[in-house]
């Protein structure tokens, strides 16, 4: 069997594993990582992956994929009650991986929830490469439709995710510690124009860590530990970064890696039967409905 550490103190530096940043999954969740991480054979997976396809096919990513500002009802979900809680998420084509499990987290209890979101564009209001490298004067307009968009609808939760390469892309340049002292200001500068307080919760996710395409990687001669990876220095500066501008805003931030990882960092590519990752880098819906009753946990706690 593979030995992937378990401990916290195998962790890269940087990576926490306590604290009430720290969404903690259920005793049932850690030990499916666990038994994923120790697999010696793919399971049955379930929906198969010949099912899955890829987010582009989903009705989210179809759908919320930079919403018209002449209609952002185009990507909404939830409740159709004209005096309904309203939540908006903001941020890149993970944000968009976040939906299906918001909306899960948030059914039965009256909200509509709205997708303000791009891909490679991330939540923070900051020039940034797209996936081309090439810099682009429509993440800046997107920004502002974001943020004048967000303002009308009145939310009372905002909801904000963006992709662990983020401080990477910045059109800039800046790398290292000049790259998350220019990402802190665009983001606090953000969070800020939203006026959070106590009618309007604010609150970041941190991404799904990265791992290994399943669906390239599970090959006649792989085993599963040929598609696991553990978190990476650039999702921790990331975090670091968010939870610091998440402090001085008086915000809130979930770190989820645990609801991926184990305790030392180390992420499979499928937890039970279910695929985590489509793409190696953004959730299937079904497991991001499985973590509805975590989420709801970290979006409505007070």
């Amino acid at each position: 069997a593979p030995s992937f550490a378990t401990a916290a103190g195998d962790a890269p530096p940087g990576l926490l594993d306590n604290g009430p940043s720290v969404a903690r999954p259920p005793a049932s969740y850690s030990a499916s990582i666990d038994r994923a991480l120790r697999a010696t054979s793919f399971p049955k997976f379930d929906p198969p992956l010949s099912q899955l396809g890829g987010a582009r096919g989903s009705k989210y990513w179809a759908a919320c994929d930079h919403p018209t500002e002449a209609d952002p009802a185009s990507c909404s979900f939830g409740s159709t009650d004209p005096h309904a809680h309203v939540a908006v998420v903001i941020g890149d084509s993970f944000a968009m991986s976040w939906l299906p499990g918001i909306e899960a987290a948030l059914a039965g209890s009256n909200w509509r929830i709205y997708g303000l979101t791009y891909e490679a564009f991330p939540a923070a209001d900051i020039p940034i490469v797209d996936v081309h490298e090439r810099y682009s004067p429509t993440c800046d307009q997107h920004h502002a439709f974001v943020r004048q968009t967000a303002l009308r609808l009145n939310p009372q939760l905002v909801v904000l995710a963006s992709t662990e390469d983020t401080l990477g892309r910045l059109a800039s340049g800046a790398k290292g510690d000049a790259a998350s002292a220019e990402y802190r200001t665009a983001l606090r500068g953000t969070i800020s124009a939203l006026h959070p307080g106590p009618q309007r919760r604010v609150v970041t996710l941190s991404p799904p860590p990265l791992v290994k395409d399943v669906a390239a990687c599970n090959s006649a001669a792989a085993t599963p530990a040929d598609c696991v990876q553990q978190i990476s220095g650039g999702w921790i500066e990331l975090a670091q970064a968010e939870h610091a501008v998440a402090a001085a805003t008086r915000t809130s931030y979930a770190d989820t890696h645990l609801w991926f990882c184990n305790a030392a960092g180390y992420c499979p590519a499928f937890i039970g039967k279910t695929v985590v990752r489509w793409d190696g880098q953004h959730m299937t819906d079904v497991y991001a409905r499985k973590l509805a009753p975590e989420l709801r946990d970290v979006l409505l706690s007070t």
